[in-house]
């Protein structure tokens, strides 16, 4: 990939993106809003995603956040309605 070495660190890329940008194509929301989003994917066939939890968190924040993903947005995502009417709760982020 384009990524340099420095000193036996990969150097940071440019940003391309605006904040705005970034904002719309980063899923951080609440659980409905995630289950929501990821039906869009769905929707337009798309039936892998990649998915990134440790972004910035130490590992038990990373592990709790794959835990809490797998508990209240995958079973919404993996049945065939993936709307939001169907998840208790889910004001909490993700």
């Amino acid at each position: 990939g384009p990524g340099i070495v420095e000193r036996g660190a990969i150097a940071p890329l440019p940003a391309t993106r605006s904040l705005d940008e970034l904002a719309e194509n980063t899923l951080v929301c609440t659980v409905n809003e995630l289950i929501d989003r990821l039906g869009i994917y769905a929707e337009a066939g798309i039936d892998e995603v990649a998915l990134n939890f440790n972004v910035g968190a130490g590992q038990a924040q990373t592990v709790e956040a794959m835990h809490r993903f797998a508990e209240e947005v995958m079973p919404h995502i993996t049945s065939s309605s993936m709307s939001t009417s169907q998840a208790e709760g889910g004001n909490e982020k993700t």
